[in-house]
């Protein structure tokens, strides 16, 4: 039976002063006498499974947050804790809700995801902000519904205009690195963290103010913005900028480069700059094979500021019965091998992963980073008689669950000498970057891929996926006539196996391919 409110409201009395009371008792046996004559009391004729008509959610949801995170005298109880939410649920309460939804996202049974989802879609449109701000989370991942980033960011806005900071956070966070459709914009994610007090907002918000990311530069504010921030992250980040050099640094296994915030040119100077001629030659497969030299650049998140390059050495050699290409990759002290497919211009490595040093540390625990590198899309150029193949390539961290930054190599046969070492400018300028027309995310993805596209002007479009070994085929998109502009679509991959699959697009006639892995 349950016991009405008035007895449950006195047993939780008798809690609190029986807690209290345990500390003041030294003696552990008299503790023990105690702990079992409590339990006896409060739990010998107590039963939360029925339901109250009118339940007393308030203090049903607050019974339920003690026996979650337990104490030094009470274990934690999950069981007791949904019986105590689980009229308040179905009574409606926001938070109750709230709380069973988390409890269900965070089990480890997949199949309760999307009652998770579904519970904190119902708080959520109750204007219960916490909740609002968890299905933009969901929804960003797809966990529990079918990912989309516009629905992502309509909620995390929801939940910032009920108050949330840590959504005006997140809000913040899409638009610095651009994720999904998201465009890539500082600007409007400094503005976001400045609404936010959020510390990670704090934190992003000073990283923004030391590059001159979407504001004005100034070193001086970000460091006390990062002083007062106190977050662990921070104070990493505080004391790794407080040892560099202005922006320059000198990471372990990384050319001293410094980027191009400080050094911008004027439009005079621009003008008196000697123009750099890059000649761009047809891209052939064979061409590929021999031994490369040179870096890998990664850029900031806007793809168009340099910020640190690694010193690499390629060895490739093309299959062309196969079409595909074995590698040998030598970068920071390691050497990974493997096998590339060859699709076009375009190399799909297999098992590729570097760990590459960070430049600035916040997190001590992560002063290299694992990148996953899942292709490179070469070009070939010649500068002053030199042959070079660059390529931009696509990464993914694990870590993050996110891309990486955007990365080019930039590679040569022939190996420089001191007097013809590249500058900046002329390194910017065969690894800048170039987005191919098919954006899939994420990279490799596991139920939801995303896949979008920009139409230059109006066109008949086509979308099918196909898998690499030609067993499985099917048509997302019949040919239909579409505007110029952004277009995305969602396919739901959950059945497919593991293995790598051909995404095609054709406009007008015109063939588009990109290749996208499926995990487990």
């Amino acid at each position: 039976m349950v016991l009405p409110f008035f007895k449950v409201k006195i047993l939780s009395l008798v809690r609190v002063l029986f807690l209290k009371g345990m500390q003041i008792i030294n003696s552990d046996t008299m503790r023990k006498k105690m702990f079992r004559l409590f339990v006896c009391l409060l739990f010998g004729s107590i039963s939360v499974k029925g339901q109250e008509t009118s339940p007393d959610c308030e203090f049903y949801f607050n019974e339920a947050v003690f026996y979650l995170k337990g104490s030094e005298f009470v274990p934690r109880d999950s069981l007791k804790a949904i019986a105590y939410l689980e009229p308040c649920v179905e009574a409606a309460y926001s938070d109750a809700q709230l709380l069973m939804g988390r409890l269900y996202l965070n089990s480890t049974n997949p199949d309760n995801y999307k009652k998770g989802f579904s519970l904190l879609r119902k708080a959520a449109k109750q204007d219960n902000e916490k909740a609002a701000c968890d299905l933009g989370i969901l929804y960003k991942y797809g966990k529990g519904c079918q990912m989309n980033f516009d629905k992502s960011r309509k909620w995390f806005q929801t939940a910032a205009e009920l108050g949330s900071s840590k959504a005006a956070y997140s809000l913040g966070y899409l638009s610095y690195k651009g994720l999904g459709t998201i465009e890539q914009d500082y600007t409007e994610a400094v503005q976001w963290f400045q609404k936010s007090d959020y510390p990670m907002a704090i934190h992003w918000l000073a990283q923004s103010c030391y590059f001159g990311y979407g504001m004005p530069q100034d070193q001086s504010m970000a460091l006390q913005l990062l002083e007062k921030n106190k977050i662990k992250n921070s104070k990493t980040l505080l004391k790794c900028l407080k040892k560099s050099d202005g922006i320059k640094q000198n990471t372990q296994g990384i050319s001293e480069i410094p980027t191009f915030l400080n050094e911008l040119m004027s439009e005079e100077e621009e003008e008196e700059e000697e123009e750099i001629l890059l000649e761009k030659i047809p891209f052939k497969a064979q061409k590929l094979s021999g031994t490369w030299v040179g870096h890998l650049v990664q850029f900031d998140w806007s793809g168009t500021q340099l910020a640190q390059t690694l010193p690499v050495v390629l060895q490739l050699q093309y299959n062309r019965a196969e079409e595909t290409v074995h590698y040998q990759w030598k970068a920071n002290k390691k050497k990974v091998e493997g096998e590339a497919i060859c699709n076009g211009a375009t190399l799909y490595f297999d098992t590729l992963k570097l760990k590459i040093p960070r430049l600035y540390v916040d997190d001590e625990t992560q002063k290299t980073l694992k990148y996953r590198m899942l292709s490179g899309s070469f070009e070939f150029k010649k500068h002053k008689g030199v042959l070079f193949a660059s390529a931009v390539l696509e990464t993914f961290v694990p870590k993050w669950r996110e891309p990486g930054p955007p990365m080019s190599l930039v590679l040569t046969k022939e190996k420089a000498g001191e007097e013809d070492e590249l500058s900046e400018e002329e390194l910017l300028g065969l690894s800048a970057q170039k987005d191919s027309f098919i954006q899939l995310y994420p990279n490799p993805f596991h139920d939801e891929l995303l896949i979008a596209y920009t139409l230059e002007t109006a066109g008949d479009v086509q979308i099918s996926i196909a898998g690499f070994d030609g067993v499985f085929a099917r048509q997302i998109k019949t040919e239909i006539a579409q505007a110029s502009g952004k277009h995305c679509y969602h396919f739901d991959g959950s059945e497919l196996q593991k293995g790598i699959y051909v995404v095609r697009i054709v406009v007008d006639g015109v063939a588009y391919t990109k290749l996208i892995v499926k995990k487990e």
